[in-house]
């Protein structure tokens, strides 16, 4: 029984870890983004959570970062 309990405690750490891990990320990703490419992301998907639009920053970070230097420049 007491290994059951342990067992237990450690599966609900590596997953309150994995979930604390995941909501640092998508903040530090959604902070350090330019506020244009914020803006246009949800303009562009307005259902999306804040993970979704750090997931799809990150996913076209090449793209995004490109017309944010062409915006700046106009």
């Amino acid at each position: 029984m007491k290994r059951k309990k342990i067992g237990l405690f450690v599966l609900l750490s590596v997953i309150l870890f994995g979930y604390a891990g995941t909501v640092d990320y998508t903040e530090a990703v959604v902070y350090n983004m330019p506020q244009v490419i914020y803006d246009g992301i949800v303009e562009e998907h307005p259902d999306f959570s804040q993970k979704q639009i750090a997931d799809y920053y990150v996913e076209n970070q090449e793209e995004l970062n490109l017309f944010y230097k062409f915006a700046m420049n106009e």
